[in-house]
C-alpha cells in the first residue's frame, strides 16, 4: 500500500516568495514609471492567491475529517476562483516592444506575474490532489 504523501510548506513558500518578488517590482515599477505602472496587478495578484488559500483550507480540512458538505463547499468556492491564477498569463497581452526603461520594467513584472500565476496554480493543484487522497 503507498503511503500517503506529506506536504510540506515548500511550494507555499515558494508561492510566497514569487507573490513578495511581484510586489517588489511592482513597488519599482511605481517609483520609476507611475505613470505607466500596471495597477491592475495588485488586484489580479490577490484574485490569484484565493483559489491557493481554499486549497491549504480544504487541505486542512481532509485531514480533520471534515463533513462532506463542508468540503463541497470549499471545493466549490475553489473551482469557482481557480481561473484567476493562471489568468495572470493573459496579462502578458500588455507587453510592448521595449523602448524606455520603463517598457522593460513593465516587461519584467508582467512576465513574473505571469510566471507566479503558475506557481499558485499549480501549488493550489498539487494541495487538492493530497486532499482527494488523504480522503
Amino acid at each position: 500500500m503507498a503511503r500517503p504523501l506529506k506536504p510540506t510548506l515548500g511550494p507555499f513558500a515558494w508561492a510566497v516568495a514569487a507573490s513578495l518578488t511581484c510586489v517588489a517590482l511592482l513597488a519599482v515599477c511605481l517609483v520609476v514609471a507611475p505613470e505607466s505602472a500596471p495597477r491592475y496587478l495588485e488586484w489580479d495578484l490577490g484574485l490569484a492567491w484565493i483559489p491557493l488559500a481554499l486549497s491549504w483550507v480544504i487541505l486542512r480540512a481532509a485531514r480533520g475529517a471534515a463533513p462532506r458538505p463542508v468540503l463541497l463547499a470549499g471545493v466549490a468556492g475553489w473551482i469557482l476562483f481557480l481561473p484567476n491564477a493562471p489568468y495572470l498569463l493573459t496579462d502578458l497581452v500588455h507587453i510592448e516592444r521595449p523602448a524606455n526603461e520603463a517598457a522593460t520594467i513593465d516587461l519584467v513584472v508582467l512576465a513574473v506575474v505571469a510566471l507566479t500565476g503558475l506557481v499558485l496554480f499549480f501549488t493550489s493543484v498539487v494541495a487538492i490532489h493530497e486532499a482527494v487522497r488523504m480522503r
